[in-house]
């Protein structure tokens, strides 16, 4: 999971602020969701 963050954060650099990346949420007995989310700001990016 760490690696997937480090790329999120390599590949949008310009949206890596709060609210970005990977969220995990997890319960015992229930499951486990991952989120990602990116926010992109209101210009956009550049692609790769």
């Amino acid at each position: 999971m760490s690696n997937v963050q480090r790329r999120l954060k390599l590949y949008y650099p310009d949206a890596a602020g709060a609210g970005s990346g990977l969220r995990i949420e997890s319960k015992a007995g229930v499951g486990t969701i991952v989120r990602f989310d990116i926010t992109i700001p209101p210009g956009g990016v550049e692609p790769l």
